[in-house]
């Protein structure tokens, strides 16, 4: 299910999961194009469009959620992004 998460208070987080079986992708802001998460480690907005598809088994994901440095967010490849907390 495609869906985004604006109105929460901490919007960025770190995503593991246990395993890639689940196809999970983000959506292009401009191009609408499904673009398929192939890791088990992930950083974004919950605003930023998402969703992913069922499978059948269940699946776990550890989510990590905060408001982190910009030493951290250059350590993942994100710095300077900034959702305004």
């Amino acid at each position: 299910m495609e869906h985004r998460d604006p109105d929460l208070p901490l919007t960025e987080f770190v995503y593991f999961r246990t395993d890639c079986d689940r196809p999970f992708y983000m959506i292009h802001p401009d191009t609408n194009e499904r673009i398929y998460l192939n890791t088990r480690a992930a950083w974004w907005d919950e605003g930023d469009w998402h969703g992913g598809e069922p499978i059948n088994r269940p699946t776990y994901t550890l989510r990590i959620n905060g408001r982190f440095t910009e030493e951290f967010k250059k350590l993942i490849g994100v710095e300077g992004y900034d959702n305004e907390l």
